[in-house]
């Protein structure tokens, strides 16, 4: 059910991004989503192959710290065009923002590592004590990627030819996300 789960996300958002991207300089660099498909009981999902190698393979070559900042200026930059094509929106802070941001992130956290829990859920009271006080201030939230590093940007030649691993973009993820 998982996988079914990511690959579903991953084939709606590359569907989005493929209207929102079309008159950009950046369609060709999401893959297509071609199918989604259960095959013998394993979910599958097929889309176009986008060429290179991941960034991260060449971050570690040549002059490492001359060739680790060229390749990360080149990532951050494909992000501020993408950033331009696809906008950003709008968002209140308020109940949805606090479940979005800090209870369901928080919730799961719980669950996985209960030792946690005593450690920082004072820290976690204190955010939503804060979050009260800025009920309804707008803030604008940027759509990124959600899991943007260099495995999953695909170079060549010196260029970014795609990025890949869609399931966690989102529309309302506040500034800068993608660069954490």
């Amino acid at each position: 059910p998982e996988a079914l789960l990511t690959f579903t996300l991953e084939k709606d958002h590359i569907q989005k991004l493929e209207n929102q991207l079309a008159k950009s300089s950046l369609a060709g660099t999401v893959p297509r989503s071609l199918a989604l498909a259960d095959i013998g009981g394993h979910p599958f999902h097929l889309t176009t192959i986008v060429p290179g190698i991941p960034l991260s393979d060449r971050m570690l070559s040549g002059t490492i710290d001359k060739q680790f900042i060229d390749l990360t200026e080149l990532a951050f930059a494909w992000h501020r065009q993408f950033t331009a094509a696809v906008g950003s929106a709008e968002i209140s802070v308020g109940e949805q923002f606090q479940s979005v941001f800090i209870d369901q992130p928080w919730n799961a956290l719980r669950l996985q590592q209960p030792d946690l829990e005593s450690r920082f859920n004072p820290i976690i009271q204190a955010m939503t004590v804060d979050l009260q006080k800025h009920r309804n201030i707008k803030l604008m939230a940027g759509r990124q990627h959600g899991d943007f590093h260099a495995s999953n940007i695909m170079l060549d030649q010196q260029r970014i030819r795609g990025v890949i691993d869609w399931e966690n973009y989102s529309a309302d993820l506040p500034p800068g996300f993608d660069i954490f």
